[in-house]
């Protein structure tokens, strides 16, 4: 069979099929104007590997496409099980976190079974990538060819960027989300897993302070409602900008300032003279009961069938935790609404 497959288009039909199911089976939304800037963000990136893997001999270019694309897909399967697990994507900003996060190997074994089939569909153009091995074009880039290629790379990102700093419209604008604030995820959905991934080592590297971006919060009130008046302090916000050299607390007056205040609305003033403190120290308690099951197969009357969690079958138990230092107080075995009840008495 002649050969007549690139390996910088395997490598872009790699990218952007795991771009693509990534939106679709972890951020379960995908818009056209997102696939857009990620398809452009993507772009250059595929350009570089594609150079990288065709400067050298065609033994060596044939193991870094290979090498390329295992691990271009552990990355994207690494982040999804990160995601499914902990609801946020994983960021090189919170490593340490995230290395603690990461010690519980059962839990991550558990998750790999459960979300087999999504690990599996980013897996499958690694299995046909490594199956069409053959037919895929092998040859060594001239300088004529990297040049063309670096061409092409620099107006791709030109105008990637160029439309970046036209889209501002929005407090999740790609203006903001690409220099101004911290949103991950966001990053994600709008530029892809691989240009959020840049732009969070970039700024690990080089620091990041997030901007606080100023919104109009002019409400329209409807013809025949009830005037409310608005929530106002009396503060002169002024001066306390111009008596300080801290920028963020000059951001947050300035912000403050400048910013609508809110309406007024049947609620309101409705917790005065009332110590919030007591109300809200539940809310902020780092103590919290925490429902279990310790994985058991083994044989046991009060053995419970639990679908939701990660191990199904087990010991049921109650714990006391303490969130902030991975602590377990105290914990109760479940043995049947009998036993509970028996506890609950003493």
């Amino acid at each position: 069979m002649k050969k007549q497959i690139k390996p910088i288009f395997i490598i872009a039909f790699l990218i952007i099929y795991l771009e693509l199911i990534f939106k679709i089976l972890v951020l379960k939304n995908i818009e056209l104007a997102d696939v857009l800037y990620t398809i452009m963000f993507s772009i250059p990136k595929i350009i570089i590997l594609g150079i990288v893997c065709n400067i050298f001999k065609i033994k060596t270019s044939k193991i870094l496409t290979i090498i390329t694309a295992i691990v271009i897909t552990l990355y994207f399967s690494a982040q999804l099980i990160f995601f499914k697990l902990f609801s946020v994507p994983f960021s090189f900003s919170t490593i340490g976190i995230a290395g603690n996060a990461l010690d519980f190997t059962a839990i991550i074994r558990d998750a790999i079974k459960t979300f087999l089939i999504y690990i599996l569909a980013f897996i499958l153009p690694l299995i046909i990538i490594i199956s069409t091995i053959r037919i895929i074009k092998f040859e060594k880039y001239t300088s004529r060819n990297v040049l063309t290629l670096l061409l092409i790379f620099i107006a791709v990102f030109a105008v990637s960027i160029g439309a970046v700093n036209i889209s501002k419209q929005g407090v999740y604008s790609p203006y903001n989300l690409y220099y101004k604030i911290d949103a991950p995820e966001k990053n994600i959905k709008k530029f892809g897993l691989l240009t959020a991934t840049k732009i969070d080592i970039k700024r690990t590297i080089f620091g990041f302070q997030d901007t606080i971006i100023q919104v109009n919060t002019t409400e329209t009130v409807e013809q025949g409602s009830i005037e409310y008046g608005y929530n106002q302090m009396d503060i002169d916000f002024e001066v306390l900008n111009d008596s300080t050299t801290d920028k963020t607390l000059k951001s947050a007056y300035s912000y403050i300032e400048n910013t609508e205040p809110s309406k007024q609305n049947e609620y309101t003033g409705y917790f005065k003279d009332k110590n919030l403190i007591f109300i809200l120290a539940e809310g902020f308690n780092s103590i919290a009961v925490d429902e279990t099951l310790i994985k058991f197969h083994g044989r046991l009357a009060f053995s419970q069938y639990m679908p939701d969690k990660p191990s199904k079958r087990g010991i049921k138990a109650f714990l006391i935790c303490d969130s902030h230092n991975f602590y377990c107080f105290k914990f109760i075995i479940y043995g049947g609404t009998n036993s509970i009840d028996s506890i609950l008495k003493n």
